[in-house]
């Protein structure tokens, strides 16, 4: 007898916020991450930078500024060919110029590849960030989308991984992550706005 493990993908609805835009100006120079991490970490004592310069990328140089919308995998208990990356439910998750970052920590195959490049760059996303593992690097970077991964190799996730979470607060690599933050990216790392900070206290950082 097969056995057919349940999927229960929970997608939970985004509250992006529309940045200001004399704020995005200041966050799109080449140096915004380092400056901005400063100012969260001196000013406001708020510690939401984190360090991705091991992480392998598919671009030398890039600066992006978005919403960020978070995606949460774990390994499947039954090893089958059922498709439960949730690639589609990613793309119909995204917003417009989306930054998505990913928990893919426990499983040890692909999560991101050719084909769900395209699916989640129609969805609006720039750029993921993935701890975890990314393939089929050209395809991705052919489909307009920045991809930053722990590793790069060849397998599949298909049979391994299934997507248990969209867009629900979570862990990522070393700080907090939630719907309505804002990630400000480049090749080096990240550093993640709170939905909670306002933005006059952060023109008073920067």
């Amino acid at each position: 007898m097969a056995l057919l493990e349940p999927w229960d993908l929970r997608v939970s609805p985004a509250s992006p916020r529309e940045l200001p835009a004399d704020i995005a100006a200041k966050l799109r120079t080449p140096d915004a991450v380092e400056e901005l991490s400063d100012a969260l970490r001196v000013k406001l004592k708020i510690e939401s930078g984190l360090d991705l310069g091991h992480f392998q990328r598919n671009r030398d140089r890039f600066i992006h500024v978005g919403p960020v919308v978070t995606v949460r995998y774990a390994p499947k208990r039954i090893w089958d060919n059922e498709h439960r990356l949730g690639h589609d439910a990613i793309g119909a998750a995204c917003v417009p110029g989306c930054v998505v970052l990913t928990d893919a920590s426990g499983c040890p195959d692909s999560v991101l590849g050719g084909v769900a490049a395209q699916t989640i760059r129609r969805g609006g996303a720039e750029v993921v960030v993935i701890d975890g593992l990314a393939r089929d690097i050209d395809e991705v970077t052919e489909a307009g989308l920045t991809v930053m991964a722990a590793r790069f190799g060849v397998r599949s996730g298909r049979p391994m991984a299934q997507a248990i979470a969209i867009n629900e607060p979570m862990r990522f690599v070393g700080t907090y992550v939630a719907t309505g933050d804002i990630a400000v990216v480049n090749q080096h790392g990240l550093v993640v706005i709170p939905s909670w900070l306002g933005w006059d206290d952060l023109r008073s950082a920067l």
